[in-house]
């Protein structure tokens, strides 16, 4: 299990509009200029390997198909450029459901049923939304907050 403290961390870098990627053994941190102090340096350092740990399972579940994402448990929260609010990507209904009693608006949630249902629109083909990761690509987005590994449902 990741550490909480790496989730806040990452989570409020990223609403701030820092990027982080795990390479190789590494964390690569894009950031305004100054916006990287000492402290969360420090924080950085200290939390690296539950921070390069959550990034890893980030990209293992961006990598699976939407059959497999579909079968899982995980939801995984995004922001894209051109939209002022948050979306969401679900494996089904009941994960919906959830978030629509949190109070997200039903139209800022997608099933992977209906990323799938993506694949008869035209001009889209169905590699085009193969991998999740590929349709967050597409979109320009960035990773806001994904379900802890040891959360069963949301």
């Amino acid at each position: 299990m990741t550490a909480p403290a790496a989730r806040a961390v990452l989570a409020s870098l990223r609403r701030q509009g820092v990027a982080i990627e795990a390479e190789r053994e590494q964390l690569h941190v894009d950031a305004p200029a100054g916006m990287i102090t000492a402290e969360i340096r420090q924080a950085l350092a200290e939390l690296k390997p539950d921070l390069l740990g959550l990034l890893v399972e980030e990209q293992r579940l961006l990598d699976q198909s939407l059959d497999e994402f579909a079968r899982g448990d995980r939801a995984i929260e995004i922001r894209v450029p051109w939209f002022p609010d948050t979306l969401w990507f679900v494996p089904r209904v009941e994960h919906v459901e959830v978030l629509v009693r949190e109070g997200v608006a039903r139209g800022r949630i997608w099933t992977a049923g209906e990323l799938i249902d993506l694949a008869s629109v035209d001009g889209v083909t169905p590699a085009d939304i193969e991998r999740i990761g590929r349709l967050k690509a597409k979109f320009g987005a960035q990773i806001v907050s994904m379900t802890p590994d040891d959360q069963v449902a949301l």
